[in-house]
């Protein structure tokens, strides 16, 4: 909740074109995510990110967990422990399951048998069409806890080459169901293509995911770099929150090596606690129970 209300800043932004599609009176130059996100020998950048955004109008706190190619740092059950934590706090939470694996829909223990999914909404951002994808998870204890499922057929939607329209469509569909939430938590596939494009525009706040190893080290500081391009040049409204740590083990001494990197590069911005590996996040995990019951 306090990130959510640190995060506010659609009062005070002086954007003239507005943020709402099609986003009439912006002007800007057009990224080529496909170059930005390759370096000079070829090679793809990768790290994880987290989206928090509180809308003033609404009162809603959204935060999406996205990945940049690079997976393994525990991007699914950093969004599954902010839905527990959301749900003993009584708040109202929407999941939307972007990730092809389905991960986040199974954890919920949420049915993904449904006559729509998230794939079905994307391609027709409709109200009728939304409601039949949503479905509320079993976890729900007076506040809700509810899911718009994930589905494989989304893989089919990941174009690496999206359209302006395609990256907007996420914005569309939180256009029409926000006010009935408090809180939005996106989990998205590790790739940089459309799903998670879509994802990114719809946010203001970006968390990083890392664990103290050196390719997440490198991944994070590239991923930082990304978000300060697309910021600069497509969604003012995106900028850096901080970096979260996971899956540490106190005992490494690489882990004491690469985390103090982390503290050289990137200072305040680098968020406590640090999680460290538990068994018990593992079972709940496995379980699709919340790690707070």
């Amino acid at each position: 909740l306090v990130v959510g209300l640190v995060a506010d800043v659609r009062s005070v932004d002086n954007t003239k074109g507005g943020y709402d599609y099609p986003f009439a009176g912006w002007s800007g130059t057009t990224i080529d995510f496909a170059a930005m996100h390759q370096t000079s020998d070829g090679l793809y950048q990768s790290g994880y990110v987290v989206d928090a955004f509180f809308n003033c109008k609404t009162g809603m706190i959204s935060w999406e967990i996205l990945g940049l190619i690079k997976g393994g740092v525990g991007k699914t059950t950093v969004a599954l422990g902010l839905a527990s934590a959301a749900l003993n706090k009584g708040i109202n939470t929407l999941v939307i399951d972007l990730d092809p694996q389905c991960d986040a829909t199974s954890g919920l223990a949420a049915p993904a048998d449904l006559v729509a999914s998230i794939a079905e909404v994307l391609q027709n951002p409709k109200l009728p069409v939304i409601r039949k994808a949503l479905v509320s998870s079993p976890w729900s204890r007076g506040s809700k806890m509810d899911v718009l499922v994930g589905s494989p057929r989304s893989l089919l939607l990941d174009n690496p080459a999206p359209t302006v329209s395609d990256v907007w469509k996420l914005e569309e569909i939180l256009a029409l169901i926000e006010d009935e939430y408090e809180l939005v938590i996106i989990d998205t596939p590790p790739s940089i293509n459309a799903l998670t494009r879509t994802a990114w525009v719809a946010s203001d706040r970006v968390i990083l995911v890392t664990e103290p190893a050196l390719y997440s080290v490198i991944a994070a500081d590239r991923a930082r770099r990304a978000i300060s391009e697309i910021s600069a040049k497509l969604s003012p409204r995106l900028s850096l929150y901080g970096f979260v740590v996971n899956r540490l083990r106190q005992q490494s001494h690489e882990h004491e090596f690469r985390l103090n990197e982390l503290r050289e590069m990137f200072g305040d911005l680098l968020l406590q606690p640090y999680f460290e590996e538990r068994a018990a996040v593992q079972q709940s995990t496995g379980a699709a129970r919340p790690i707070h019951s």
